[in-house]
């Protein structure tokens, strides 16, 4: 293979500790994220981790805002929804 070692630039990976001994900048699929989080909530019982999901999901919906205008109304009622529970 030989790529990674020698690769200066941007490098999106799924986190797998390996990827991180190469000498570039590194982002991570947020797909993964929840997963983890998941796990940390139900095997290690950090009850942050089930809030942190919120938040990832509050930011994914404001994005998704951003990239397709029409969904406004709907991700700003959800968010609104999850601020000021009834």
């Amino acid at each position: 293979m030989g790529i990674l070692p020698v690769y200066s630039g941007t490098a999106m990976h799924d986190g797998w500790s390996s990827y991180f001994k190469f000498d570039c900048l590194h982002y991570l699929f947020n797909s993964h994220h929840p997963r983890e989080l998941t796990f940390i909530h139900e095997e290690e019982i950090q009850n942050w981790s089930k809030e942190f999901m919120r938040v990832l999901a509050t930011a994914a919906m404001v994005l998704a805002c951003l990239i397709v205008p029409s969904t406004k109304i709907q991700a700003t009622s959800l968010i609104y929804a999850r601020s000021h529970p009834h």
